[in-house]
């Protein structure tokens, strides 16, 4: 595969690997660069020999979190660590918008939809869900916010940004044959269908989650509506990773304030220790099961302007 330059991998081949390194990386999210002889040199503490070298549990190791929520005097059930910024900022911006209050906060709203997009761009969907809901001072600010850091990269990055920008998405937006990948489309060719049949597939999961985020917008309160923008991000993506699944927690919320105590099973099924032994063709049907069972929450409320918080507090 011929990519064109991408102007991060020179930057890091400038800076983050230059001899010395750069004191701050303001622009990684890494950690410090030791070698094994500084780590070992630690403490009695610390067993190299004993170190996994892999993946950590998506919401990273007990003995980290304890650290941190020691730290900050939390507990360390609340504390949940990413591995990478991105992630991070993900759960953040949906989080933050997050509740009713900031539902009709648009201009917040909006910025943070913004932020998100330029971040990773699932979140961008909350912008359109705003647009649909006629939210247009959430829109206007998002679409301000957009602006300006598209003016700063065209600056700051040259004009040649953008065509790398659109060459990586190119690259990255094989929703079939993508390695690793969680789509109804993906897995259904690695089961062995054909590729014809495994887009076909994957066209109508597309073309059902935009159906039903347009028909709860209509038909169901603006919470679920949200909660479903948010599900609907992930699974419209051509890229779906199984630690993507954690975006349901915001629905599973939703949907245990209102007394649907079996949705605490969602992200049993995903958690850390089943990965690998959850079938891959569990995620998008818990994403599906998940955004059905909102939609129907949403659209049985006997009062359309309720809030979660107002249901949260019955």
């Amino acid at each position: 595969m011929d990519l064109p330059s991408f102007k991060l991998d020179h930057w890091l081949s400038k800076y983050d690997f230059a001899t010395p390194p750069i004191t701050h990386n303001l622009a990684s999210s890494t950690g410090p660069r030791w070698t094994v002889g500084e780590l070992r040199a630690l403490g009695d503490g610390v067993s190299v020999e004993d170190t996994i070298l892999s993946y950590a549990p998506p919401e990273g190791g007990r003995a980290l979190r304890e650290a941190v929520a020691d730290f900050h005097g939390a507990d360390p059930d609340w504390v949940v660590t990413t591995t990478g910024a991105s992630e991070a900022l993900s759960i953040l911006f949906c989080l933050f918008a997050l509740g009713w209050r900031w539902l009709d906060r648009q201009i917040p709203f909006g910025v943070v939809g913004a932020l998100g997009a330029a971040i990773k761009l699932q979140p961008g969907l909350i912008l359109v869900w705003a647009l649909l809901t006629l939210r247009i001072r959430a829109v206007i600010a998002g679409g301000a916010v957009l602006i300006v850091l598209a003016a700063l990269t065209t600056v700051l990055a040259g004009p040649s940004a953008w065509t790398d920008f659109l060459a990586l998405i190119r690259a990255v937006s094989d929703p079939i044959r993508t390695p690793h990948n969680f789509t109804p489309g993906a897995i259904a060719f690695a089961s062995g269908t054909s590729a014809e049949t495994a887009g076909l597939i994957q066209l109508v999961s597309t073309v059902g989650v935009i159906a039903l985020l347009l028909i709860s917008i209509r038909w169901a309160t603006d919470e679920a509506s949200f909660m479903i923008a948010v599900i609907a991000s992930q699974l419209v993506s051509p890229i779906v990773w199984d630690h993507y699944a954690m975006i349901l927690l915001l629905p599973v919320a939703y949907l245990l304030a209102s007394g649907r105590w079996w949705a605490v099973a969602i992200p049993l099924v995903t958690a850390w220790p089943l990965v690998g032994v959850t079938p891959p063709v569990a995620y998008p049907i818990l994403f599906w099961v998940t955004m059905i069972a909102t939609f129907l929450v949403g659209h049985a409320a006997t009062d359309p302007r309720q809030s979660l918080g107002e249901a949260l507090a019955r």
